[in-house]
């Protein structure tokens, strides 16, 4: 299947919002340059003082499928980078260099499937993993991986995730899973790698599972009946989110592990009063020392939290 998932339903930005001082209108439009279709993330440059939103933002006024941009925003307003041909699911600064990636496979042009480059005014591919998606980015320890469906990169062997090493993509272990694997995040929790996503590793549930150095272990009980989609490290216990519920899973949208069980922190983010909210739309980040949690939802353990 070509680009498996990347139409995947995003998070429920439709438009990029800005908070305004004046207190009795807390939000404002941002004036994104272009129609922005979805938002799959934002990023914070802070050597370059800049912040990016990438997803699917159309800037000629079509579907956003072929002429889609990376938004930029400084000091100066905001700006565009790049015509990628379809959505761009996550981004990092890394050694100086802007690196994206996603289900596309050109950008300005230039074949750069699924993982681009960009250094010195110049796009670029950034890695050879054939026509599957990253869906997730992120730099742990000073070190750069990536996850997606991907089971080859640049050569090796891979089941869904990989580290840059030099120039070029290694494997991080195998992921013993007969089936297709989506993977959507990874995180470092107590010195090991964890990831999650839909696996199922034959007599586990999967779901979510650990690196030990060698071999991926699921995590725990895993998680029963569906996968996750984010994790966070908060106050020393990692916290996964997704469309698992409550009782085969010990939580309901979101739940923590301590090191050594799983633990609840109520019902979760959910569509209605007590049912999921639709899965692969949620997101989790810390910012001033909270745990904040964005996606498709209306209620968190009955609250009303629209979004």
């Amino acid at each position: 299947m070509k680009f498996v998932a990347n139409r995947i339903t995003a998070l429920a930005y439709t438009a990029l919002l800005a908070f305004a001082a004046n207190a009795q209108e807390l939000w404002e439009s941002a004036q994104a340059p272009g129609n922005v279709f979805v938002v799959k993330q934002f990023y914070t440059d802070t050597a370059n003082d800049a912040m990016y939103a990438v997803g699917e933002v159309n800037v000629s006024g079509g579907n956003g499928g072929g002429n889609n941009s990376i938004m930029r925003y400084t000091s100066a307003g905001w700006d565009t980078l790049g015509h990628f041909d379809n959505m761009i699911f996550s981004i990092v600064t890394w050694h100086d260099t802007l690196i994206v990636g996603g289900g596309f496979e050109f950008v300005n042009g230039i074949p750069a499937i699924s993982l681009a480059a960009y250094a010195n005014g110049q796009w670029m591919p950034y890695g050879d993993i054939g026509y599957t998606s990253v869906f997730k980015l992120r730099i742990l320890d000073n070190e750069l991986y990536m996850v997606g469906s991907f089971e080859i990169a640049d050569g090796h062997v891979s089941t869904g995730v990989a580290k840059r090493v030099g120039s070029e993509w290694v494997n991080v272990g195998i992921i013993n899973d007969p089936y297709d694997k989506l993977l959507f995040d990874i995180a470092k929790y107590n010195g090991e790698l964890i990831v999650t996503g839909i696996m199922a590793v034959p007599g586990e549930n999967g779901g979510i599972m650990r690196y030990d150095g060698t071999n991926w272990h699921q995590l725990g009980s895993g998680l029963v009946g569906a996968g996750g989609q984010c994790l966070s490290v908060y106050k020393g216990e990692l916290y996964v989110g997704g469309s698992f519920l409550i009782p085969q899973n010990i939580g309901q949208g979101i739940m923590r592990w301590n090191g050594s069980e799983w633990r609840n922190t109520g019902v979760g983010p959910t569509d209605q009063r007590q049912l999921p909210m639709e899965f692969n739309r949620l997101d989790m980040f810390i910012h001033n020392d909270l745990l904040w949690v964005a996606g498709y939802f209306r209620y968190a353990s009955g609250v009303p939290a629209h979004f």
